[in-house]
Order: structure tokens, then C-alpha cells, then sequence
């Protein structure tokens, strides 16, 4: 959890508290040749790892809030919703991204100039992460749809009662 100064929304009202996710890839392609010592050279891939680095959603609270206070509480509850949601909906990247890698891996090997390997894998780099990329912005599209569940007015409202009222206190 980050604490900073509470920040404004679009329409200029301060708000609490906020949650952020930027899911980042790794990919690793191993290539292994064959070449006629000449002029060709077979190329075909031994291992293909493509994984979603940590994302460790964060979140920040207002640092108007007094640490350990009952809002503070209230408000890292709430967040904690959205850091479940970004886990749940990510951890269907590995089963998904399988079929998307062998779609785009589907081919080899091939014959080449002498000295294409770095071409070749350029190439597969390339596939596999156009195809990556969709999956990624479908997750992040659920993600954002269960999260705008979250915050509903109803839970705004919650929050705001709970503690006695106290996050009026603090941001007004």
C-alpha cells in the first residue's frame, strides 16, 4: 500500500483511495539450427516461455487518513476488492495464452538463409506477442467491468457511512 495526499477525479472531487495494475510479459524464445555449411540452415523452436511477470496490484490511501484509523481500514478493504479482482481475472492468462502461443508457433520449422536465426526469432517475437496482446486487453476489459461493480454507489455510500462519518472529516 502507497499512502499519498488525496488526489482529484475528473470532476474535481478528492478522492481516497485508488488501485492500479500494469501487467507486464516476459517472453523467451530458444531456437535450435541445423545449416549445410553453406547457404541454408534449419531452424526450429526447442522452447517458447511466456509468462505474466508479477503484477502485484497496489494501492494508495489518502494520507489525509490517519494510519490505522477505522476509515483507513474501511477504505483498504475496499481496495483489497479491486487487488482480488485483478488477481482472479489474471490467473486465467496461462491456460489462455497457451492456445494463442501454439496457434502462433504452428509452422516450424522452416529453412532459411545461413544466418537467419535472428530473423526467425524476431518473427516469432513478433506473432506471439500480436496475439498476446488481445488476450491481455479482453482481461483487462473483465477486470475493469467487475471493478466498476465494485464501485457502486451503494458501496460509495457505505464507505462514506462507515466510521461514523469520518471520511468527510478528511476530505473535504
Amino acid at each position: 500500500m502507497q499512502v499519498a495526499q488525496a488526489v482529484q477525479d475528473n470532476s474535481g472531487k478528492k478522492v481516497s483511495g485508488a488501485t492500479f495494475f500494469t501487467p507486464q510479459t516476459e517472453l523467451t524464445v530458444e531456437l535450435s539450427s541445423t545449416s549445410d555449411g553453406l547457404f541454408a540452415e534449419c531452424i526450429d523452436i526447442t522452447a517458447v516461455r511466456l509468462r505474466l511477470v508479477d503484477p502485484a496490484p497496489y494501492f494508495w490511501v489518502a494520507e489525509e487518513l490517519p494510519s490505522g484509523s477505522c476509515i483507513e481500514m474501511e477504505l483498504i478493504a475496499h481496495e483489497n476488492k479491486h487487488v482480488t479482482v485483478y488477481r482472479e481475472v489474471y490467473s486465467a492468462f496461462p491456460s489462455q495464452a497457451y492456445g494463442i502461443v501454439q496457434a502462433a508457433i504452428a509452422g516450424y520449422p522452416v529453412l532459411t538463409n545461413a544466418g537467419g536465426a535472428a530473423l526467425v526469432r524476431s518473427t516469432i517475437e513478433n506473432n506471439i506477442n500480436s496475439a498476446i496482446y488481445p488476450l491481455l486487453g479482453k482481461l483487462a476489459t473483465e477486470a475493469d467491468a467487475h471493478n466498476r461493480a465494485i464501485d457502486s454507489f451503494e458501496e460509495y455510500e457505505s464507505i462514506r457511512d462507515s466510521c461514523n462519518g469520518s471520511l468527510n472529516e478528511y476530505l473535504r
